[in-house]
């Protein structure tokens, strides 16, 4: 006797906060996947103080260990996803504001300016000012 789910149901996206999913859609083929949910309550948390992961775990309503398997089964991890969401939004404050890299790297959490330069450059190969020099010239260039 098989214990899987009937496939309509497999393919559903966890069933997170209800309230937060209903504002996107009323139907579940259209709600988004846990990933993109994390992603959207990730973005004005960035700058949180203290474990940005729990932090939204907490603000979906779900569990880190229950979050974690379920992005597992979707092909990543909480990590990556931060990751990849800090360094989306520090590309754009670098290529669309004159702010300074410290207060770039503030904004997504980075209170030593010295380690937003590191985790960057470790992302993209490239560092802060690079970046926004690359930017610049290109947009130059249009």
């Amino acid at each position: 006797m098989s214990c899987a789910l009937p496939q309509r149901q497999a393919q559903r996206p966890f069933p997170i906060r209800q309230a937060f999913l209903l504002q996107y859609s009323p139907t579940w083929e259209t709600r988004p996947s846990l990933v993109s949910a994390a992603r959207a309550i990730a973005i004005p948390l960035l700058s949180h103080e203290g474990d940005l992961s729990q932090a939204i775990a907490d603000a979906l309503g779900v569990s880190m260990n229950l979050m974690e398997k379920t992005l597992t089964g979707e092909g990543t991890s909480l990590n990556r996803e931060i990751k990849t969401l800090k360094c989306e939004v520090a590309c754009e404050l670098l290529a669309d504001t004159k702010s300074p890299i410290a207060d770039v790297g503030a904004k997504i959490g980075y209170s030593e300016p010295a380690n937003f330069t590191r985790f960057f450059k470790s992302q993209l190969g490239i560092t802060p000012n690079q970046y926004r020099k690359t930017k610049n010239h290109e947009s130059d260039g249009k």
